[in-house]
C-alpha cells in the first residue's frame, strides 16, 4: 500500500537538478520597473522570440521539402505550397513570421535608443543584441534567396557584386562566400547550386545559433536588469533589492519603500504581473500572422518572385524586403561601390558603438532637452532610407538616401557625442557648485 505524498516535498525534478529552482524563481521574482501607457513596446522581446520559435518550427518542416539546387529551388518551393499538406500555410507562417520579427525589432531597438539601455553597466546587453540584429539581418537574407525567383537571384547577384570589393585570393569576398565569382561560371555548372547549399545551410543553422544567443541576451537583461533610471546610483536605478522581510510587509511582494538610491521602489515582479503583459503581445503576434496566413496571403509575397530566376532578364525594379532596403538605399546613393560598402558598415557600426559615442550622464531621451526633437529626425531619416531601397531609381530617391544617410551619420558621430560632451560638463559643474554650497 503507498503512502500519500508529502505535500510539502519539492518538485521531483528539483530534487534531481538543484539549480533548476533557482534558476526558475529568479526568473519570476525578476524586479521589473512599472509601464507607462506605452506598455505593448516592452512586449517586442517576447514577441521576437515567438517569431523566431514559430519559424525555426516551419523552416524544419519545410526542410524536408526543399532542394537547394539551381534546377530544382524554385520548383522546390512550389510544391510545398501547392502539393504539401499545409505546405501553404507554413509558408506563408514562415513569410510573416520575418515580417513580424523584424517589426517588433526595430521597435525594440527603437526602444532602447530612447530609454538609454545602452548605458553603463549594459554595454555588453546592448551588444549582445546587436550580434542578434546583424545576425537576423544575414539569416533573412539567405532564406529571401532560397526561393530563386527573380528578386531572390538579382538580390544574391547584387550582395555578392558589392562584397566582391572587398579583395581576397579567390578573387573578392563575395565570390568567397557565396562559393562562385558568377552564377554563370563557364566551365562550372553547379556555381549557383553551390551558392544556394552555402544560404541554406547558413540560413538552418544559423537560426539555430540566433536562439542560442538569444538565450544570453536574456541572461545579460536578467543579469542587470532592463534599463537604469537614476544615474546618481551608478547601477541600476530603483535599485534595492528587498529582504525577505521586506517582502512580507509588502502586498505585492516587492518592497514599496524609500530605496537606498533616494528613489521610491517602483518594480514589480515578473510574476505574475508582466507575464500578462507579455503573454497579451504574444497572442496579438499570433493573431496577426495566422490571420494574415488564412485572409491575407500576398501580403508579404512580392508577384516579381514568383517568376523563376532568369539572368537574360532583369527586373524593372530590383529591391530587397523592407527590412533590408535602408542597407540597399545606402549602398545606391553612394557612387563608388567600395565607399558604398563603407557608408554600410560606418552605419551598422553606430550602433554597436553608440555606448562610448553618448557617455551623457543622462540617460533617458526625455530627460536630454533639444535631443529628444533631433532624435525624432533621426528615425525619420531611417524611414527614408527604407522608402527610398523599396522605390525605383530617380534623381528624388537618390538625393532622399543621401541626405538621409548624412543626417545618420552626422547624428550617430557628431551630435550624439557632442551633447554628450555638454552635458558631462554641465553636470561636473553642478556637481562643483553643490560642493561649494556644501563648504
Amino acid at each position: 500500500m503507498n503512502l500519500p505524498s508529502d505535500p510539502k516535498e519539492p518538485f521531483w525534478l528539483y530534487t534531481r537538478l538543484p539549480m533548476l529552482e533557482g534558476m526558475i524563481k529568479h526568473f519570476l521574482d525578476f524586479p521589473v520597473l512599472k509601464r507607462g501607457k506605452l506598455w505593448l513596446l516592452w512586449t517586442t522581446g517576447a514577441c521576437i522570440l515567438t517569431a523566431l520559435v514559430l519559424m525555426i518550427f516551419s523552416g524544419i518542416f519545410m526542410a524536408l521539402a526543399y532542394s537547394p539546387t539551381e534546377a530544382n529551388a524554385f520548383n522546390s518551393v512550389e510544391d510545398i505550397i501547392r502539393r504539401l499538406p499545409s505546405g501553404w500555410f507554413l509558408h506563408l507562417l514562415h513569410q510573416g513570421g520575418v515580417f513580424a520579427l523584424f517589426v517588433a525589432l526595430y521597435l525594440h531597438i527603437g526602444r532602447g535608443l530612447w530609454y538609454g539601455s545602452y548605458k553603463i553597466p549594459r554595454e555588453l546587453t546592448w551588444i549582445s543584441g546587436w550580434v542578434l540584429f546583424c545576425g537576423f539581418l544575414a539569416i533573412s537574407f539567405a532564406g529571401y534567396c532560397l526561393p530563386w525567383g527573380q528578386l531572390s537571384y538579382w538580390a544574391a547577384t547584387v550582395s555578392r557584386n558589392a562584397l566582391n570589393v572587398v579583395p581576397y585570393p579567390s578573387g573578392g569576398l563575395g565570390a568567397w562566400l557565396f562559393g562562385a565569382a558568377s552564377f554563370e561560371e563557364p566551365g562550372n555548372p553547379s556555381a549557383a547550386t553551390m551558392s544556394l547549399q552555402r544560404l541554406f545551410i547558413f540560413h538552418f543553422s544559423g537560426a539555430l545559433f540566433m536562439l542560442l544567443l538569444v538565450g544570453f541576451h536574456i541572461l545579460c537583461v536578467h543579469g542587470l536588469g532592463m534599463r537604469r533610471t537614476n544615474p546618481e546610483a551608478g547601477q541600476v536605478g530603483c535599485c534595492h533589492r528587498p529582504s525577505n522581510e521586506e517582502k512580507k510587509q509588502s502586498k505585492i511582494g516587492v518592497c514599496r519603500s524609500k530605496s537606498k538610491c533616494g528613489q521610491p521602489n517602483r518594480r514589480l515582479p515578473f510574476y505574475p504581473y508582466f507575464v500578462v503583459n507579455d503573454a497579451i503581445g504574444i497572442v496579438c503576434i499570433l493573431l496577426v500572422l495566422f490571420g494574415c496566413a488564412s485572409f491575407l496571403p500576398n501580403f508579404v509575397s512580392e508577384p516579381e518572385n514568383l517568376i523563376p530566376a532568369d539572368p537574360m532578364r532583369t527586373p524593372t525594379n530590383i529591391h530587397p524586403p523592407w527590412y533590408l532596403a535602408p542597407f540597399f538605399a545606402i549602398l545606391r546613393a553612394v557612387p563608388s561601390e567600395a565607399f558604398g560598402l563603407v557608408a554600410v558598415i560606418l552605419v551598422v557600426f553606430s550602433l554597436a558603438l553608440l555606448p562610448w559615442l553618448d557617455r551623457s550622464p543622462k540617460v533617458e531621451m526625455s530627460d536630454r532637452g533639444m535631443l529628444k526633437f533631433i532624435f525624432i529626425t533621426f528615425i525619420a531619416s531611417f524611414a527614408g532610407l527604407c522608402f527610398a531601397g523599396l522605390n525605383p531609381p530617380s534623381d528624388t530617391m537618390l538625393w532622399l538616401a543621401r541626405g538621409c544617410l548624412v543626417w545618420w551619420l552626422l547624428y550617430m558621430y557628431g551630435i550624439v557625442p557632442f551633447f554628450a560632451w555638454k552635458e558631462r560638463i554641465a553636470k561636473r559643474q553642478e556637481q562643483l557648485e553643490e560642493m561649494e554650497a556644501f563648504q
